[in-house]
């Protein structure tokens, strides 16, 4: 009978007891919003608790909402698993804030959290209020689709929702409920760069497209640019390595990183635009083939990077992971002194590691696909690959360990690393990076420089606020340094970016090259500490002002995207971007912190080890030969589409 019962509902008659319940929620979270709000001015500011209590309360109304229509209209199932799932959800989210930032106002932070990503996920999975003739009218309407684009389903517009959620409201709720305000209103300009920030990461999560630049780009913007920058505000103190700050450019410095912000939109929106004019069959050939590597050029690259290495390792140490950072580079002066040539054969031995790695990996995959294709490799060329791919992995987990390494070189090769291995390969998991990436740059980024001056662990911030307060997250205050010295000094155009294009050329040669813009900031400030960072907004503000900052972000996000596109095209391909794309992504997060100056030798060796190993079209012969070649993946000159007939004729003529 119960069978009976519930076919005699029809989509119809669901959306009419649909909207007689959503009536009832309605009047509910009035109710309870004017009762929370009673109860939280009576209570008086220093109860925020109950403020966020009276907010879950009135989320919650909409999955019990849910779940009195899903009974009465006869989904019984659909009615448990909400229930469920919310009851599970309400606890963990509750206990896990409890336990880390403990107190009663955690746990109601912790309530609200859930109950929004309830409130959210219910009513974006099950869709009460979907109008079933437009439903149809939709499914039977033709479309044409010329790009393949993100599903648009339920469950990604409910991850965006949440993320966007957690990363705009949430996370900043937590840190202005743990932190004291001593600085006004000044706080509020940070948010502006949370939101901006915190939205884009959303979009992202929600299309699922694995644009590994913006990412990075954004993930740095939302922790460094944003949370610290919150924190330190609202507590009224700036890092140890920024002294003497002028907390009236607070509004400047946040301006600069806003306009730069929206200026990187800008262009990331112009390369969108013209992506459009391109289908997918064009992007899919021209994005990336699966024929990228050289067989015999690695071979070379191998032999030269085992070699190098082992010269390297001579003279500071076979066993690098056993000592601290600092036993490391006391080793790296004795044989090599700063300002010789030594930066370079540490950058070369690091860096030709890396590559080769990631290129015997990617080489691997095109083997993979040249079977599926009808050709294979040799039982030799199998195995050199596999013995390659381990013995140049084993050589880079010793020499760019996180141990005896600076944080920002281990963690490109350890990120690069998660790209080879397939982290990244789907939607689902790209997704789970992005938030995952947040979490290790504001949890696990401090902790890893426990090993900075001894071969034991020693921990410096006891939680993730305290980190944020560090001299790791200087770089909003560092900007508001560099608008100090500009509005004092003034600007030297193109002057900063001269050094970092000549980096190549020796002091000894050019008296008078630009220093670091870190340096040049801690000199300008009259600071004895030197290694400061020196964010990309600031890098290009000293070098021309606001109109260079702009268009140089702009340019940045102009470019960004569209190498953004080729990764995607290349993942769809064969779940590994190229050698470039699986590096320069992360390698992008110490080009943003700064400074440019000493980031660029890493950069240049990352650039000749890649295009060293570069396969070039095949003309005739070989097992790379474009005939056995699927049309996705094989080099062609030709046009991907029929030429037209007036193109035919001349073609004939």
């Amino acid at each position: 009978m119960s069978t009976d019962m519930t076919q005699e509902f029809t989509a119809v008659d669901e959306q009419r007891a649909w909207q007689i319940t959503a009536r009832r929620a309605v009047w509910a979270s009035a109710v309870i919003a004017v009762l929370g709000c009673a109860a939280a001015f009576l209570g008086g500011s220093e109860q925020p608790s109950v403020a966020l209590l009276a907010l879950a309360a009135v989320l919650l109304v909409w999955p019990a909402a849910v779940v009195s229509w899903s009974l009465e209209v006869g989904a019984r199932s659909r009615a448990q698993v909400v229930a469920l799932v919310s009851v599970v959800l309400l606890v963990a989210c509750a206990s896990i804030t409890g336990m880390v930032f403990g107190g009663i106002t955690a746990v109601a932070m912790g309530l609200a959290v859930a109950a929004f990503g309830l409130a959210a996920g219910v009513l974006l999975t099950c869709v009460p209020w979907r109008d079933p003739q437009r439903a149809e009218q939709v499914q039977t309407a033709p479309v044409r689709v010329v790009v393949p684009r993100a599903a648009g389903d339920s469950g990604a517009a409910y991850l965006g929702v949440l993320s966007a959620a957690v990363l705009i409201v949430f996370i900043p709720a937590a840190i202005i409920a743990t932190t004291d305000n001593e600085s006004g209103r000044l706080w509020l300009w940070s948010m502006v760069i949370i939101a901006i920030s915190g939205w884009r990461l959303a979009w992202l999560i929600r299309r699922g497209d694995r644009r590994l630049y913006e990412m990075t780009f954004w993930v740095f913007t939302y922790t460094f640019m944003g949370l610290a920058a919150l924190a330190q505000i609202r507590e009224h103190s700036w890092p140890v390595t920024i002294l003497r700050s002028d907390w009236t450019l607070v509004p400047a410095a946040a301006l600069v990183v806003i306009v730069g912000c929206l200026a990187f939109l800008v262009g990331a929106y112009l390369s969108a635009r013209l992506d459009r004019f391109r289908t997918w069959e064009q992007l899919a050939p021209t994005g990336e083939r699966l024929v990228t590597i050289s067989y015999r050029k690695l071979l070379a690259l191998t032999v030269f990077t085992v070699l190098f290495n082992v010269y390297y390792l001579s003279k500071v140490g076979i066993i690098q992971f056993t000592q601290s950072r600092e036993q490391a580079f006391t080793a790296y002066d004795v044989v090599w002194r700063p300002g010789s040539l030594g930066i370079l054969v540490r950058a070369c031995t690091f860096m030709s590691l890396l590559v080769t790695w990631l290129a015997w990996m990617r080489f691997r995959k095109e083997m993979s696909a040249a079977a599926e294709a009808g050709v294979a490799y040799t039982k030799s060329q199998k195995m050199i690959a596999v013995c390659c791919a381990w013995g140049i992995g084993v050589l880079l987990l010793n020499s760019m360990n996180p141990i005896s390494n600076a944080r920002y070189l281990s963690g490109t090769a350890m990120l690069a690393a998660t790209v080879a291995f397939g982290w990244f390969a789907t939607k689902a998991r790209y997704r789970t990076m992005v938030m995952g990436f947040v979490l290790a740059l504001v949890v696990v980024f401090p902790l890893a420089d426990a090993f900075r001056y001894s071969d034991s662990a020693e921990v410096k911030s006891s939680n993730p606020l305290q980190s944020l307060m560090s001299p790791d997250y200087d770089s909003f205050g560092q900007i508001t340094n560099g608008i100090l010295i500009a509005n004092r000094d003034g600007t030297a155009f193109g002057r900063q970016m001269l050094g970092v294009f000549f980096w190549w050329v020796p002091r000894t040669l050019w008296d008078d090259k630009p220093k670091d813009t870190g340096i040049f900031i801690a000199n300008g400030r009259g600071y004895k500490m030197t290694n400061l960072s020196a964010p990309l907004w600031i890098e290009l503000f000293l070098n021309g002002g606001w109109v260079v900052m702009v268009l140089g972000m702009a340019l940045i996000g102009f470019y960004l995207y569209r190498w953004d596109s080729r990764i995607e095209a290349q993942m769809r391909v064969a779940q590994m971007p190229g050698v470039l794309g699986s590096v320069l992504p992360f390698y992008l997060l110490i080009l943003m912190r700064g400074s440019m100056l000493q980031a660029m030798s890493y950069l240049m060796f990352i650039l000749v080890f890649a295009a060293m190993v570069r396969r070039s079209p095949p003309n005739v012969g070989g097992p790379m030969n474009k005939r056995w070649l699927p049309r996705s993946m094989s080099y062609s000159t030709e046009p991907q589409h029929a030429p037209s007939t007036t193109r035919q004729k001349e073609i004939v003529g």
